[in-house]
């Protein structure tokens, strides 16, 4: 029996006798990639395409291929796991039909109104991500602001290779659009992600065969260093004054909340009344009940200065409203964006920068609350809790800002190291005279 060949690359092919036992025991590629084996047992043009497509999984399914009138003709026929090689509409009849439709064709010397392949849809990249918006992002856990941010992210960065077909765009093309958003490396990797993941849906919804031009492209590694700007303690006034003379309440409001309970701007944003306890007592502190969070469910505290500002909102709702910050301009009924409000804040506060990560965004909010934490002596398992955070990985950024507890540790360490190098040397007590053992009996009696 011979074996497929695999690539990355392009999908190379192997000619098999192929039965129902053999497909299913077909290894993928060992790599991402895609590999083809042909069916030579009397379906022409039958074959079974295996891909790997890596943290995703893979894949085994049927097709039907040929070169008909010049031109490579590919029809995806369905995945093994749904569909027989063999019997009524099994793989093989599939197949068949096919073959006749491609021989009739030719027979009548291919005219154009008569093409049995002039139907096949070819999808632009928009189209697959409208399929994508209904069949993935509703099995997010917040399926609003996943396609609030897809919506934003290809509007802007994708324009160009909307409204093109899938076969049309090349890596080239990828390449140099991640390549121009250099200045912005985080959001550059985002958009080949972005691409990548529509690619890898149309192929598995059996929208495009072809390669995956995000594939194999190194992302930008700036993009991946943790970033680490918050807003400093002599940045802070000008923060408050900016605030002060916004004419945004309600940017005012988010961003005083966000610092003093640290929550995501997504969740700011997001809240509800009935997530919140303002009525503390002895046994109960004031609580923001996060259900939905990205990290899993936890308890924000709210502290004496957040629950005077939510008062002050509580008395600004209408009727029974749900939400904290209402807003009419989307259908998820709350804030979403506050992007251009907090752009004109930090211009005023003079803390604009031109350098985008030495701009204070607006997820930073959430660093500031942990850094000033770190600061202030809170150790590291105390600022996960507060973040909500369920292990110790995402904090430990902020050992940094803890020098005071560092330096405590490292002069009591050093202090017992030097005590123990420059101690004198203790009197011993003078050793005891070993015990002479005994003797056993008939030696002694010789003696």
């Amino acid at each position: 029996m011979g074996t497929a060949k695999y690539s990355t690359k392009r999908a190379e092919s192997t000619k098999l006798h192929l039965t129902e036992k053999m497909v299913n025991k077909l290894p993928l590629p060992p790599k991402l990639g895609r590999a083809t084996v042909m069916d030579d047992g009397g379906a022409r043009g039958l074959g079974v395409l295996l891909r790997n497509n890596g943290r995703h999984g893979g894949s085994r399914s049927y097709f039907w291929y040929r070169k008909v009138n010049g031109r490579g003709r590919w029809k995806a026929l369905g995945d093994t796991s749904n569909l027989r090689l063999d019997g009524p509409d099994g793989a093989r009849d599939l197949a068949g039909l096919w073959n006749t439709k491609a021989d009739r064709w030719r027979a009548d010397g291919y005219p154009a109104d008569a093409n049995p392949f002039a139907d096949q849809q070819v999808y632009t990249l928009a189209e697959v991500l409208e399929r994508f918006v209904v069949k993935r992002i509703p099995k997010c856990k917040r399926p609003v602001i996943a396609e609030e941010k897809l919506r934003q992210r290809a509007n802007k960065h994708l324009r160009g290779l909307l409204s093109m077909r899938l076969s049309e765009i090349t890596d080239t093309m990828v390449a140099d659009l991640h390549t121009g958003m250099v200045k912005t490396p985080r959001m550059a990797n985002m958009v080949l992600q972005i691409v990548g993941a529509l690619y890898r849906f149309a192929l598995e919804e059996h929208m495009y065969r072809g390669l995956n031009p995000a594939q194999g492209l190194d992302r930008h590694k700036a993009g991946e260093i943790k970033r680490e700007r918050f807003i400093l303690p002599e940045e802070m006034a000008a923060v408050r004054r900016s605030l002060d003379r916004s004419p945004c309440l309600s940017l005012r409001h988010f961003v005083e909340l966000s610092l003093l309970t640290g929550a995501r701007s997504g969740d700011v944003m997001a809240m509800r009344w009935e997530d919140l306890i303002l009525d503390g007592d002895e046994h109960r502190a004031p609580t923001w009940k996060l259900p939905d969070s990205k990290s899993g469910p936890y308890d924000a505290v709210l502290p004496p200065q957040a629950v005077t500002i939510l008062r002050a909102r509580q008395v600004m709702r209408l009727g029974d409203d749900p939400w904290v910050f209402p807003s009419e301009k989307n259908g998820s009924g709350h804030l979403v964006n506050l992007r251009m409000a907090w752009d004109d804040m930090i211009k005023d506060a003079k803390l604009w920068s031109t350098d985008p990560n030495r701009r204070l965004r607006i997820h930073d909010l959430r660093r500031t609350f942990a850094s000033w934490q770190a600061m202030r002596g809170m150790s590291l398992p105390h600022i996960a809790t507060a973040l909500g955070h369920r292990g110790m990985r995402a904090v430990e950024v902020y050992a940094r800002l803890q020098p005071s507890a560092v330096r405590a540790g490292v002069e009591d360490s050093s202090t017992a190291t030097w005590s123990a190098m420059n101690a004198k040397e203790v009197a011993q007590p003078p050793a005891r005279p070993a015990k002479r053992k005994a003797l056993p009996a008939k030696i002694a009696e010789t003696r």
